[in-house]
């Protein structure tokens, strides 16, 4: 039998894709490789030198006396597998700098006696710090500076010189589950960028602020969120906050040095919301806020050495079912260069002066309840304001005494004492 083969006649298309096909299959991809330090790298920096896109450097037991530079690093990790404990030189960058990296993971490593910032975020995207210890660095345990998308996760850092965590023009940063003490200025500082959420983390015995959300800089946070986080024995306010649009929200403020929450008195900060927050002690008032048309609703806040709830600014804030306990003077206090405020369903018991003081014009009050205020349950001194549907009872002088000398209009309300100007 005989075999007879027909030419087959490739157009230049086909040979093209039939050139491609093999040439898939014929050149194998590049394999992500682990790089072993000391194994393989004597040092660190060595192994990221080294490193290409998909690699893991892993790093054995010991002590690393050195400054480690990543630059320019795409998609690589570096972990430790063991107690590893990094102690950086006299580099002002930090022990380990990323420096326009994207997509580099950094976990478990102890950064411990550090001279300056333990680890420095630059440039870049999508950079992850996790489960690391940044013990005494002499400036920020971690500083992020105009990066974007970090993620600081679990991480513990204690005594820092400067910030625990310095977030600088880097939107979309993200901190959960870290625990922060002794900084030696803020706990968390951000500053002039977007979107940071701050959540699930504890921060104690900082020199300043707890949180620090652009207060007392020429910048503002705008859509940030501190979330679920502890904050006690700050040396100064619990969080305080410059910007717009941010949200403070489940967190546990304890003995704060100065006030619990703060607006920066010197912006006029707008659109922010602080809800179900518990604040506890604070050496001033346990909230303060100042701006315009700012919310409070459902805060607990107990024991202040100040006002419980101060307002201020050019007003319209809205404040709902806010509960304020034991405060040394006012419960909710509206001082008299705030206008058009809104007072609904809060509490105030036995505040150590007046229940609710209302010094700004044109606030309108309905549903709150005073007990056992020292001496007024409701003291108003301004005018053009709408009460209605309140009550108080126990107070020390009158539950409500309006000294303003007319034109509140009080309808509905439960006071047992009064003095109302005809």
């Amino acid at each position: 039998m005989i075999f007879h083969l027909r030419s087959t006649h490739l157009s230049p298309l086909s040979s093209a894709v039939a050139i491609a096909f093999v040439g898939v299959f014929a050149a194998p991809a590049a394999r992500a490789e682990k790089l072993l330090v000391p194994k393989a790298f004597p040092t660190i920096q060595e192994a990221v030198t080294a490193a290409a896109v998909g690699d893991e450097i892993v790093i054995s037991s010991g002590i690393y006396n050195e400054d480690v530079l990543a630059e320019a690093k795409q998609g690589i990790t570096i972990r430790a597998a063991g107690n590893v404990r990094v102690r950086g030189s006299a580099s002002s960058d930090g022990a380990l700098f990323l420096k326009n990296c994207v997509d580099v993971t950094v976990k478990g490593i102890r950064f411990e006696q550090t001279p300056s910032t333990a680890v420095r975020i630059e440039g870049g995207s999508g950079i992850r710090v996790e489960v690391c210890k940044l013990i005494n660095p002499g400036g920020d345990g971690i500083a992020v500076v105009g990066s974007s998308d970090a993620v600081l996760k679990s991480c513990f850092i204690d005594g820092a010189a400067n910030d625990g965590i310095e977030i600088h023009q880097s939107p979309n940063a993200l901190v959960t589950s870290c625990r922060i003490e002794d900084s030696g200025v803020h706990g968390v500082r951000h500053e002039g960028s977007t979107g940071l959420l701050l959540e699930k983390s504890k921060i104690v015995r900082a020199a300043l602020d707890g949180v620090s959300l652009s207060a007392q800089s020429s910048t503002t946070s705008v859509q940030c969120a501190v979330r679920q986080c502890a904050i006690q024995d700050c040396g100064r306010d619990g969080i305080a906050l410059r910007g717009t649009n941010n949200t403070i929200e489940k967190n546990v403020i304890l003995k704060a040095g100065d006030d619990g929450i703060e607006f920066d008195s010197s912006f006029n900060s707008t659109g922010n919301s602080l809800l179900k927050n518990t604040v506890v002690k604070s050496a001033l008032q346990s909230i303060s806020i100042h701006g315009t048309a700012n919310t409070a609703a459902e805060n607990k806040v107990l024991q202040s050495s100040d006002d419980g709830i101060i307002v201020s600014g050019a007003g319209q804030h809205v404040l709902s079912k806010n509960v304020v306990a034991n405060p040394r003077f006012h419960g909710i206090r509206v001082i008299s260069t705030t206008t058009a405020c809104t007072l609904t369903s809060n509490v105030c018991t036995s505040a150590g002066t007046n229940g609710f003081f209302i010094q700004g014009d044109s606030t309108t009050l309905t549903a709150n309840k005073a007990f056992g205020a020292d001496q007024n349950g409701f003291a108003v001194t301004s005018t053009l304001n709408i009460v209605s549907s309140n009550s108080a009872s126990g107070s020390g002088v009158f539950d409500l005494n309006d000294t303003s000398g007319g034109g509140n209009i009080y309808t509905s309300n439960k006071f047992k004492t009064s003095n109302i100007p005809l």
